[in-house]
């Protein structure tokens, strides 16, 4: 009925996390560091990865379009109608395609389309997104501090006496969006 407001979206958070394992003759600063930095190193493409599974099941059947000018143009209608300014996510195989419908900012870290709407190549996006883009409402990134814990196995008081070093760096986050979203596919196929 007019006036209903739909319920809130709610997003899930998600926990990601690296180990590390090394004989004892590694410290154990050296075994978290390495955890550490591995979970630096691959927590934006999971979180993407995650993201777009998300965004994919929010935006339902997407619209099929030919190719890539009308999937921006599709889309920043759709957001224009929508009121804000927002994101167009798309693999990164997109960006070079989509640098001749010009970039707003040329020196800027976000790169914005014709109508002033940010991209989001994400290098998560690939194997979910593929030839699909989806447009979005402004984002909303919350990371918990890391945890992380070391353990050295083994019954001995001294490290280097021990079987093992374990270390586990981790934390959660969540991605969210405000409002609609909605996803075109790029079917180049008459």
């Amino acid at each position: 009925a007019a006036g209903d407001r739909p319920g809130p979206l709610t997003f899930a958070p998600l926990v990601v996390w690296a180990a590390s394992e090394c004989a004892p003759d590694q410290t154990e600063e050296e075994v978290m560091a390495r955890a550490r930095q591995t979970r630096v190193l691959h927590e934006p493409l999971l979180v993407e990865s995650a993201f777009a599974t998300r965004l994919l099941a929010d935006a339902g059947a997407p619209t099929v379009v030919p190719d890539l000018a009308t999937a921006i143009g599709t889309l920043e209608e759709f957001l224009g109608e929508q009121g804000y300014q927002g994101y167009i996510h798309a693999a990164r195989r997109w960006a070079t395609p989509a640098s001749v419908y010009r970039w707003n900012n040329q020196t800027g870290p976000l790169r914005r389309s014709p109508l002033d709407h940010g991209y989001v190549f994400g290098g998560g996006y690939a194997d979910v997104l593929g030839d699909t883009l989806i447009a979005t409402g402004p984002l909303y990134i919350w990371r918990s501090t890391p945890f992380e814990n070391v353990e050295t196995t083994g019954s001995s008081s001294v490290a280097a006496h021990n079987n093992s070093v374990y270390a586990l760096s981790e934390r959660v986050v969540t991605v969210g969006y405000e409002c609609a979203v909605m996803a075109v596919t790029i079917d180049a196929t008459p």
